[in-house]
């Protein structure tokens, strides 16, 4: 009896280690890790993200490191993030130098600023979060010198 406790223990020991290990993702340092929760409330609407915790894509990005996701409910897709360095590579040769360029981004962060300050509950965490990126972005451009 105290052999087949034993077993029973070390086996349900070895399923939440490999589950642990299991839930631990490398991102690498040129991908971002698209996260998909597997369990939760339907999406309301035509909307592909969830901001409030729903099942589906999340609105939140796993960046570059070792990232701790509970794999019997959160699935972690690396992707490549090099498209997005190019497209900052391409903004910075040929947009940043033309001054009405620099002022549409301008006005165009302040609308998205102001879009995010109308949200009530989790969205507005996840806007507020975003706020000083989009400032700082606002400070560069307008500073930006050739």
């Amino acid at each position: 009896m105290t052999l087949i406790l034993l077993l029973l223990i070390l086996l349900v020991l070895f399923f939440v280690l490999a589950t642990a290990l299991a839930s631990v993702y490398s991102i690498g340092p040129t991908q971002i890790g698209l996260v998909r929760k597997r369990i939760g409330k339907k999406l309301p609407g035509n909307n592909p993200v969830a901001f409030a915790g729903e099942a589906g894509y999340q609105a939140e990005l796993l960046m570059p490191g070792l990232r701790f996701k509970f794999k019997p409910f959160f699935a972690v897709t690396p992707r490549n993030n090099k498209a997005v360095t190019d497209a900052i590579g391409i903004a910075m040769k040929e947009c940043l130098p033309d001054p009405q360029v620099r002022k549409r981004w301008i006005r165009s962060l302040n609308q998205a600023m102001s879009f995010m300050l109308s949200f009530d509950g989790e969205p507005a965490t996840i806007a507020n979060g975003r706020m000083l990126e989009f400032r700082f972005l606002i400070i560069a451009l307008q500073r930006y010198t050739e």
